[in-house]
Order: C-alpha cells, then sequence, then structure tokens
C-alpha cells in the first residue's frame, strides 16, 4: 500500500483523498489514525461529502504495514442538514417579521416558548416576561374555560387548527381582543429546544380591539335610537 488513501471505493476521488490525508499526516504520525471530511466527485459526476478515517496498521513488532481507510459516503445527510438550516432560517425570518402577533406555546405547559415583536407588542410585555408565563395567565378570566377547551381538542386530535375570538390581559390592566388561530406543530419546528415527541402549539393574533370597540359603540348607539 503506497499511502493513506490508497484503498478506497472506486466511486471516490482517490487522488483527494490522498491529498486530504497527507495534509493530516502529522496526526496520523503522532496518533495513529486520521478522520476528516473531504469532498469528492461521485460516480454520477456530481460533488459529494466522504467522512474518512484513516489508521495506520503495524506489525507486533512496530513495523509499519500500511493503512486501513474507512470511507463513508455523508452526502445526503450533509445536504439534508443544509436545506433544514435553510428552512430555519426563512422559518425564524417569517416569524420574526409577521405583522401579526406570533407565538410558540409548548402544547404540555401552556408555557410561552418563543414570540414575535408583534405579539410582544401587542401584549405590553417583553419576550422574557411572556416565556415566562402561560396561556392561562395572560388570559381573560371569562375567556378560561373556552380556551382550555379548545387547547385540549387540538392536542388530543380532535382538531387540526381552530380559530376563535379572545381577550388578553395587559400588565397595565388594559384588555386586547385578538382572532387567534392556532395549529399543533412537532417541537423541533416549533422551538429551538422541542424534544423529539414534542407538540407545540402555533398561534397567530390578530389585534381586533379597536374593530371590538366599533362594534360596542354602534350596538350603543343603536340601542339608545331603540328607545328614542
Amino acid at each position: 500500500v503506497d499511502g493513506p488513501a490508497a484503498v478506497v471505493p472506486a466511486a471516490l476521488a482517490v487522488d483527494q483523498l490522498r491529498a486530504a490525508s497527507r495534509r493530516e499526516s502529522g496526526a496520523l504520525t503522532r496518533r495513529g489514525r486520521w478522520a476528516g471530511r473531504v469532498p469528492f466527485r461521485r460516480a454520477d459526476g456530481g460533488e459529494g461529502v466522504a467522512d474518512v478515517e484513516v489508521v495506520a496498521h503495524r506489525a507486533p513488532n512496530g513495523a509499519h504495514l500500511g493503512y486501513v481507510q474507512v470511507v463513508r459516503d455523508v452526502t445526503d445527510a450533509v445536504r439534508a442538514e443544509a436545506e433544514k438550516r435553510a428552512s430555519d432560517a426563512q422559518f425564524r425570518a417569517v416569524f420574526e417579521s409577521a405583522a401579526v402577533g406570533v407565538s410558540v406555546v409548548d402544547g404540555a405547559t401552556g408555557r410561552f416558548a418563543r414570540v414575535n415583536d408583534a405579539f410582544q407588542l401587542m401584549l405590553g410585555r417583553s419576550a422574557a416576561e411572556l416565556t415566562a408565563t402561560t396561556v392561562h395567565d395572560v388570559t381573560h378570566p371569562d375567556d378560561h374555560a373556552e380556551t382550555a377547551a379548545l387547547h385540549a381538542e387540538l392536542l388530543d386530535g380532535r382538531r387540526a387548527s381552530y380559530t376563535h375570538e379572545k381577550r388578553y390581559l395587559r400588565p397595565d390592566g388594559g384588555v386586547v381582543w385578538a382572532r387567534l388561530t392556532v395549529s399543533l406543530v412537532p417541537g423541533p419546528h416549533g422551538a429551538p429546544s422541542g424534544e423529539p415527541g414534542a407538540r407545540f402549539l402555533l398561534g397567530m393574533a390578530e389585534d381586533i380591539t379597536e374593530h371590538k370597540r366599533t362594534e360596542a359603540a354602534l350596538a350603543e348607539r343603536e340601542a339608545e335610537l331603540r328607545q328614542s
């Protein structure tokens, strides 16, 4: 065997592997082992990536006999990871720039896992304040029962999503009306810290407070006219 990159599958570019191994020849000499990720041209002509491990093979008396090399094509895994990072980056961009309030809630605890700027502005609370609270904490008492029931139906699989109008409480004592649409998402996409199998609620909240005030004013005016 003439070098650490001599024994490789035919589909791999031997010269590229040999060059990479030689660049790390110091580590191979000191430790008798080298591992790294090497680009190569696949049999179909496309660019690929391989994980390569090279181990020096010696006789019992210490004489150098050659090298044992293990090569694993990880191109598909690397591409999938790159696509996932791009998808996650796109999700973050949409999440943060959305004009409506967006929140991610832990399905098991009801605690906010993530909120965007619009949602923070709507509720008058910072991200740190919201992630330290639950949906129950910021929901108007008169809306607790309906919110809890819809939440349970979603987690039980009786609904794929739901939309309803509810009231949120602001720390200054104000009340915000919102039209809220909620759907169930898996943990890894819903929150960075979500464990596989975890379930989160993705909420899209539109502030309809002014609309509700206008409705109430019209209803009051109509009542006055009827009384007159």
